[in-house]
């Protein structure tokens, strides 16, 4: 048994609970339960890239659940939800897209398309900047002794807020197609082969 994978899931699954939002906490603890059963023995990064992938799936889900995407992923046509497909990337890094409702996947091209219009209808840098913004609540959480959180009382307000930059950089990871989990991993690697403190004096 692996152990720091069993530490990794462990705080993830502790994470997911205090986020707050019924549907997504229930959907992250249930493709993380699968984690959980499976991964157990396998090697760190292959169980933590899993992890990550599960996260960020059901936070883009949530998000376009909530509306925050609907001017730029839902297409007409589903024989679910409504009728509107939902397209998001088919896996970290991935160009092409496939609906999260009932599966159709598109082509290069028409993925390309909707690839580019989300491009230009949401401003990647306010998107980095609401993550920012997480970041500050956290400090400001700091500042004032970090209580017990208002809306997830069973956690500190640090912990939640450092929860919300999660699943912001998680929603915005897998909209693009961006693989966060896996230049996480190299960049870890690579910090392993630099100077005490890399050099620096802070």
């Amino acid at each position: 048994m692996n152990e720091h994978l069993i530490s990794v899931l462990h705080d993830l699954r502790g994470a997911l609970q205090c986020i707050g939002h019924k549907a997504l906490t229930r959907t992250m603890i249930e493709y993380t339960g699968d984690i959980w059963r499976t991964c157990v023995g396998c090697d760190m990064a292959k169980g933590f890239k899993a992890a990550w992938d599960t996260m960020a799936n059901a936070a883009h889900a949530l998000a376009q659940d909530k509306g925050w995407w609907d001017e730029v992923l839902e297409e007409p046509g589903c024989p679910s939800a409504g009728g509107k497909h939902a397209y998001a990337p088919v896996a970290s890094g991935a160009l092409r897209l496939a609906c999260s409702h009932c599966g159709e996947e598109l082509s290069d091209l028409m993925s390309f398309a909707l690839l580019w219009r989300r491009a230009i209808a949401r401003n990647k840098g306010e998107l980095l900047a609401l993550v920012h913004s997480e970041l500050s609540e956290a400090l400001e959480a700091l500042r004032r002794g970090n209580p017990p959180d208002d809306e997830v009382p069973s956690h500190t307000n640090v912990e939640v807020e450092l929860a919300d930059t999660l699943i912001r950089i998680a929603d915005m990871a897998r909209a693009y197609g961006w693989d966060v989990a896996g230049a996480l991993e190299e960049k870890m690697a690579y910090n392993k082969s630099r100077a005490r403190r890399h050099g620096k004096a802070f």
